[in-house]
C-alpha cells in the first residue's frame, strides 16, 4: 500500500504526573512501523505536578494542556479538538506500544467499524503487587466475554466520525468514562472489534498502596455510571453484602494459606495474593462510599489517581 494510502492517525495521550513512564511511552510511539508522515503524537497534560512538562518538550510531539477539569477525558476531549485524524488512537502514559501497534490497530481500517480495540499486556514483574496485578489483566475478556463489552482507553481506535455522531468523552467522570463512551456508539450501532496483534505493554501498580488508589477510583466511577445505567444499578444491588462475605472469604483464604503454603512453589505469593485481593476489595468499598457521598452533592476529594 503506497505510504498517502493509510489513514492519517492521531494518537492521544493523557499524561497527569507521568514523568516516571512518559519518555518510554512516547519513543515507543515515535519508532511504530507506520509511515512517519502519516501520524501524530498529542500528549495532553492534565495538571501535572511533577518534571513531566520538562521531559516531554524534548520530544517532537504536540504538547497541550488540559487544565480546566482533572479528568483523563477531559485531557482526550481537547487532543481530540486539535488532531486531525482520521482515526484516532488512544494508549495511556505508562504504556509502551509494540513496533507494529498502530499498522496492525487499524488494519482493515475501510470495513465498518467503529473501534478497534488492542491488547494489553503486563511489563515482566518486580515485585509481588505486579505479578498479581499483571494476571488481572485481559483486555479480550472485557469487550469479546462480557455482557456489557467496552474498550479501555489504554488501546484502542476510533474513527473520526463516530466522535462527530456520537459526541466525545464524558468529561467529569474519573473512571470508566472508557465504558461509557463504548457503550454509547454500540448503542448508535456501531461494532468495536479485538485485534489481538496490536498490543500494548503497561507498567502496573508496582506497590500495595497504588493497587488501593486504583481500586477506590473505579468503585467511584462505578457509582457515577449507574446514574446513566440500569445494568450498573442492577449490578450494585446488594454491592456492600457481597463486598464484606469477598473480604471474610479472602481473610479466611490468609489463614488456610498459611497453614499450606509449604507445599507450593511460589510460597510468598500464595500468601501474598489474597492479600491484595482484600486491599482491592477495600479500595473498591471506599471508592463506592465516596462515590454515594458525592452523588448526594456532598463536597469530597474524587480520587483521580
Amino acid at each position: 500500500m503506497n505510504e498517502n494510502e493509510f489513514p492519517f492517525v492521531s494518537v492521544i495521550i493523557p499524561v497527569y504526573n507521568g514523568e516516571k513512564t512518559i519518555a518510554a511511552c512516547i519513543e515507543s510511539l515515535l519508532n511504530q512501523d507506520y509511515p512517519k508522515n502519516r501520524y501524530e503524537i498529542i500528549v495532553v497534560d492534565n495538571n501535572s505536578k511533577d518534571s513531566t512538562a520538562k521531559i516531554v518538550r524534548k520530544y517532537t510531539v504536540k504538547y497541550l494542556f488540559e487544565n480546566r477539569i482533572q479528568s483523563s477525558y477531559a485531557a482526550r476531549n481537547t487532543g481530540i479538538r486539535h488532531s486531525k485524524g482520521e482515526i484516532l488512537a488512544f494508549t495511556d502514559n505508562d504504556c509502551i506500544a509494540e513496533r507494529p501497534w498502530l499498522i496492525n490497530l487499524i488494519q482493515g481500517w475501510k470495513v465498518n467499524w467503529g473501534g478497534i480495540a488492542g491488547d494489553i499486556l503486563g511489563l515482566p514483574a518486580r515485585s509481588f503487587t505486579e505479578k498479581y496485578q499483571n494476571r488481572c489483566y485481559c483486555q479480550e475478556a472485557k469487550l469479546v466475554k462480557n455482557d456489557y463489552p467496552f474498550a479501555p482507553t489504554a488501546n484502542v481506535a476510533y474513527k473520526r466520525k463516530v466522535f462527530d455522531e456520537v459526541g466525545l468523552f464524558t468529561e467529569d467522570l474519573v473512571s470508566g468514562g472508557d465504558a461509557d463512551f463504548s457503550w454509547r456508539i454500540i448503542k448508535q450501532g456501531y461494532m468495536i472489534k479485538f485485534r489481538k496483534n496490536a498490543r500494548v505493554i503497561h507498567k502496573s501498580r508496582d506497590n500495595i498502596f497504588s493497587l488501593y488508589k486504583q481500586a477506590k477510583r473505579y468503585g467511584f466511577g462505578t457509582v457515577c455510571l449507574s446514574l446513566t445505567y440500569p445494568h450498573m444499578l442492577e449490578k450494585r444491588k446488594g454491592i456492600f453484602k457481597k463486598l464484606f462475605k469477598k473480604l471474610l472469604l479472602k481473610t479466611f483464604t490468609i489463614f488456610y494459606r498459611l497453614c499450606t503454603f509449604m507445599f507450593k512453589k511460589e510460597k510468598v505469593y500464595y500468601i501474598l495474593e489474597p492479600i491484595f485481593m482484600i486491599v482491592r476489595t477495600y479500595g473498591y468499598i471506599r471508592g463506592e462510599l465516596l462515590g454515594l457521598k458525592y452523588m448526594k452533592g456532598k463536597k469530597i476529594i474524587c480520587p483521580y489517581e
